[in-house]
């Protein structure tokens, strides 16, 4: 009696793992040994694969305001990806999200979802230009909560 196993392996999961090899390649050379590499191809993971999985919704302003902090990264990927952001001020934006932003803002940034690793949470990254939105990003960074 033979036994077949089958393995199905999202497009998603082979994809990670493919740039993490040759992530971990390309970091092993430039910082000399494979520890550094390592813990540089965990990083870029955390960093670039999760919201690739992650659900979305469409953003509203009042869906956004109800949400519990956790599940604000929901909202993200359609917020960033409609542009809806850029060029506001930073009242506008304060108004939109709910949320008190400093006038003189450079760089405003608001928690989405804990990584799970210390501190490290997903953000939400506004970037202001003459005192309007250049860019809005989603990315990861420490916070002391």
């Amino acid at each position: 009696m033979t036994r077949e196993l089958k393995v199905t392996l999202s497009t998603g999961a082979v994809l990670a793992v493919g740039i993490l090899t040759v992530g971990a390649v390309v970091a092993h050379e430039r910082l000399g040994g494979w520890a550094g590499a390592s813990y540089q191809a965990r990083l870029w993971y955390i960093g670039h694969v999760p919201p690739l999985f992650w659900p979305s919704e469409p953003f509203t302003p009042e869906a956004w305001r109800r949400a519990p902090l956790e599940t604000r990264y929901r909202f993200a990927k359609s917020l960033v990806a409609s542009g809806r952001l850029r060029g506001l001020s930073p009242d506008e934006v304060g108004t939109l999200l709910g949320a008190t932003i400093p006038a003189d803002s450079g760089r405003w940034l608001t928690p989405l979802r804990r990584v799970g690793f210390q501190n490290l949470w997903w953000v939400l990254i506004l970037e202001f230009d003459e005192g309007r939105v250049k860019s809005a990003r989603r990315d990861i960074a420490w916070l002391d909560r």
